[in-house]
């Protein structure tokens, strides 16, 4: 196209030349007024810029070409005929061709700015391509991050809306992740989580999206499958990756996931009902007793539905005077007596009824109201105390449960030693009663409270001891004056399984060599009252054992 525009401009500006030419040398009478001269060679200015600004280079070493052939001509005719006519032609031309290299010259810069600003927004593309990849993209794992999901969540469900389609949606949490932090730290727990990530990343599918959504939870929306045994082959996949220990520092860790799933349309409509749905079956699987995969259902719904109504009645229940404390008896094991009596608090609902503690406490402690029960707790089971005491030859223990919270909380110290204060308690006859899982929490200020309560004389037991969490490294750390038996232990006994019984022996000798007293918790029956008799008369004087009562 080029060279046809170059070829017919070059024979425009040419025949126009002859033309200017012949009007020269023979002038026509009758287009005198037209001034025939001056309008050709207007016209070969206009094709010598068209050339220019067309044809860029090319145009314009044509155009100086044939600009320099007419300044040639033009001084030529002024030579030969003497005259002046064609001086302002002459003048013309010179300008002309100063105008075309102007021209040219503002074109390079034009091109140069407009190569600039290309450039610049190529960079500008890049940089925010960049950004928005880090915007997306979790910066650990390299998977995508919660806000891709979310926005990747809304547009599937824009178009599943219109086409009726069905996917899925999971989260995955892993179990056992905690266990790595605690032991060998946080870049130990980034390792595993780098992991997970690469060997969940080996089983993307074409339609799925695999994110992390934070800390050990990872999500799934996945749309090609299109069969429930499609979903549960897929979801035992997933599972399978954690198949395979995973090695840390030269530990081996055997990673497990609670996953739980949601199905559109059935579970939810929109992005926030799917994965509150999922969530929702994944601490079910958690509760279920972890490395367990849940499909949502209505019985976990309605589950969720009763903790909503319960923690909305919770709120306000102390007021309305609906808590009670309820005694369990602890027994001397040489001679039966009561020696001490455990506080457990029960809630009657106005609403609801009776609610048991496995319910209610966890709400307490999610929603925090746990502050404001546990110094309840605390100042009702001192008053109790005191009248029981009256009535009882025996100077009396009372063990009250403390929960995760409390402990974090820096105030509850001062507000249990003013409590002490006002109620006139004697510290050195309460016992404070933690978990292993809450004793062995990684917050040093668990330990620190811990040990401002031992200054304030309350003694220390630690309940469930062997369950869960037991770690004889960590234990030398902690104020304990009670171990307690983990009744599982305790109950067993009847079926004589002889490593039950060696773990009941170890806790007893291990109590002795801490200077602790033990306790058999959920002793029941004959058998299981000699036994923890005998092994604590041979062993540790002061044991003792408990029995609710009927």
């Amino acid at each position: 196209m080029s060279h046809i525009v170059l070829i017919t401009s070059i024979f425009l500006y040419s025949f126009l030349g002859i033309l200017l030419i012949i009007s020269t040398r023979h002038p026509l009478d009758h287009l005198e007024l037209f001034n025939l001269p001056g309008v050709i060679t207007a016209l070969q200015m206009l094709i010598s810029v068209y050339l220019v600004l067309q044809l860029k280079k090319i145009g314009l070493k044509t155009a100086l070409f044939l600009n320099f052939l007419s300044i040639l001509s033009a001084a030529f005719f002024t030579i030969t005929t003497r005259t002046i006519e064609a001086l302002p032609g002459l003048f013309i031309y010179t300008s002309l061709g100063s105008i075309l290299l102007l021209i040219d010259r503002y074109q390079c810069q034009v091109r140069t700015y407009l190569r600039e600003i290309e450039e610049h927004r190529k960079l500008l593309e890049k940089k925010e391509e960049h950004l928005l990849r880090l915007a997306y993209t979790d910066s650990l794992t390299s998977l995508p991050n919660r806000d891709y999901f979310q926005e990747k969540l809304e547009k599937k469900l824009a178009s599943s809306s219109e086409i009726l389609s069905s996917f899925w949606v999971a989260i995955l949490d892993l179990d056992t992740f905690k266990n790595v932090n605690d032991s060998l730290g946080h870049e130990a727990g980034d390792k595993i989580l780098k992991e997970t990530g690469r060997r969940l990343s080996s089983i993307r599918r074409e339609q799925t999206i695999i994110a992390r959504a934070g800390g050990d939870e990872f999500l799934f929306m996945v749309s090609d499958t299109n069969t429930e045994q499609e979903m549960k082959e897929y979801l035992k996949e997933i599972q399978g990756v954690f198949q395979k220990p995973m090695t840390v520092e030269g530990r081996s860790f055997q990673i497990a996931a609670s996953i739980g799933v949601a199905v559109y349309p059935v579970d939810g409509i929109t992005g926030l009902e799917l994965l509150k749905n999922a969530d929702m079956a994944m601490y079910e699987s958690k509760y279920l007793g972890k490395n367990t995969v849940t499909l949502c259902d209505a019985s976990i719904k309605e589950k969720v539905k009763r903790s909503t109504t319960l923690l909305f009645h919770l709120q306000g229940a102390l007021e309305r005077e609906e808590f009670h404390l309820v005694y369990q008896p602890q027994l001397s094991g040489r001679n039966h007596h009561i020696i001490a009596f455990e506080a457990l608090l029960r809630w009657t609902s106005s609403e609801t009824g009776p609610v048991s503690p496995g319910e209610f406490i966890p709400l307490a402690e999610k929603s925090g109201l746990i502050h404001e029960l546990g110094l309840w707790v605390f100042r009702k089971a001192c008053k109790d105390l005191r009248t029981m005491q009256k009535h009882h030859p025996y100077p009396l223990f009372l063990s009250i449960n403390l929960s995760l919270q409390q402990l974090l909380d820096p105030t509850f110290c001062e507000k249990v030693k003013s409590i002490l204060f006002e109620e006139s308690a004697d510290a050195s006859r309460i016992v404070l009663e933690v978990t292993e899982s809450v004793a062995f929490h990684q917050d040093s200020r668990v330990i620190d409270n811990l040990m401002l309560l031992k200054r304030l004389g309350f003694l220390v037991a630690l309940d469930d001891f062997g369950k869960d969490y037991s770690s004889l490294g960590r234990i030398t750390y902690l104020p304990v004056d009670i171990l307690k038996i983990d009744m599982d232990f305790i109950r067993r006994i009847d079926e004589g399984n002889q490593k039950d019984l060696a773990i009941i022996r170890s806790i007893i000798q291990l109590s002795r060599n801490l200077g602790a007293k033990v306790l058999a918790e959920g002793v029941e029956n004959e058998s299981q009252r000699s036994f923890s008799r005998l092994k604590a008369a041979t062993i540790c004087r002061d044991t003792f054992s408990t029995k609710g009562f009927p």
